[in-house]
């Protein structure tokens, strides 16, 4: 069951991809409730088969999203329960390359469909971001059309949100100070720049 979306940001292209990577921002701007902390994994290049790559080993950039998420109460945890979207736990493999990425989405240790990130150059800090989502069916019609229209319109949200953002924001990263959290994060700005340096 798939959705595509795009709009246009006026920042790099690298800005928009590295989102990914700042786990933080999927509590503080997205509203992701989670019960205690949001834990961002790389996942070591040397440890992964490239047949299970969406792209090849040299170009890509791999981490795993992991949050247990906060449990809901009263008549909106039956609701939930009923229709399958009481998520206790969520995770989030994220694989990427220098202009996207896909992000395999779980709850509950069970896939619920994939996200294809895409982020074309227009011009000088103007950039397209296209959105494919794909939806694992789960067996009854009902329910698979509800959760396709909960699970779009929050992810169409989540872009809106994030796109005031990409607007604002300077192109400009030098300087700044960085806590541990943060590495994941400027390990992909290396790695983003190390093919910059190969197209130049």
């Amino acid at each position: 069951m798939p959705y595509r979306f795009s709009f246009l940001v006026k920042t790099s292209v690298r800005r928009v991809v590295e989102n990914a990577f700042d786990h933080h921002h999927f509590v503080t701007v997205h509203n992701v409730p989670v019960a205690d902390s949001i834990d961002l994994t790389l996942v070591n290049q040397k440890d992964t088969e490239p047949s299970e790559l969406p792209i090849a080993k040299e170009a890509w950039f791999g981490t795993v999203i992991e949050a247990r998420i906060k449990t809901l109460t009263g008549v909106g945890a039956a609701i939930a329960k009923f229709l399958g979207l009481n998520i206790e736990t969520q995770k989030n493999r994220v694989d990427a390359w220098p202009t996207g990425y896909i992000n395999i989405f779980s709850c509950d240790g069970q896939q619920r469909g994939k996200v294809l990130f895409g982020v074309t150059p227009i011009s000088k800090n103007e950039t397209r971001l296209q959105v494919l989502i794909m939806f694992n069916k789960m067996g009854n019609l009902l329910l698979d059309l509800f959760s396709y229209i909960v699970f779009v319109k929050q992810f169409k949200a989540n872009g809106l949100l994030d796109k005031p953002i990409f607007d604002t924001m300077s192109t400009d990263t030098t300087g700044g100070a960085f806590i541990r959290s943060d590495q994941p994060l400027l390990k992909f700005r290396q790695f983003y720049q190390s093919w910059v340096a190969k197209a130049q």
